[in-house]
C-alpha cells in the first residue's frame, strides 16, 4: 500500500479503505478464508496420517464443504435481501464456529 501512495494511477486507491464499512467486510473475510484454507489444509493431512483415511475419502469428507456453499448460497442470498447482509453473515460466521470447533472431537481412536 506505500508503493500505491506514491504512484500516479495506483492499481487500488488506497483512501477506499478508509471507509469503515468496507474495511471492516475486507477483514472478515479474510478471517473467514483464513480458517476456511488453515482447515482445509491441517485437515487434509490429519484425516490422511493420524485417521488413516485414503485420500478418495479425504476428498469425499472436504467437499462436504463446498457443496453445502453451493446448495445454500441461494437462500443465503434470498436472506440477506429479506433481512439485510448483517445478521446472514453472523449467522455463517457462527455456523463456521461451531463447525470448526467440531472438529476437536476428532480423534485417531474412532477411525474404521
Amino acid at each position: 500500500m506505500v508503493y500505491e501512495k506514491r504512484i500516479a494511477h495506483p492499481f487500488l486507491n488506497p483512501s477506499v479503505l478508509r471507509h469503515k464499512p468496507l474495511s471492516v467486510n475486507l477483514l472478515a473475510g479474510l478471517l473467514v478464508y483464513a480458517v476456511l484454507i488453515a482447515t482445509s489444509i491441517v485437515l487434509t493431512f490429519y484425516l490422511t496420517g493420524a485417521m488413516h483415511y485414503s485420500p478418495a475419502q479425504v476428498g469425499l469428507i472436504l467437499s462436504v464443504g463446498p457443496l453445502t456453499t453451493a446448495l445454500l448460497s441461494t437462500t443465503a442470498g434470498r436472506l440477506s435481501d429479506r433481512y439485510g447482509a448483517r445478521p446472514v453473515m453472523l449467522a455463517g460466521a457462527v455456523l463456521l464456529v461451531l463447525g470448526s470447533a467440531s472438529l476437536i472431537t476428532l480423534s485417531p481412536n474412532e477411525s474404521s
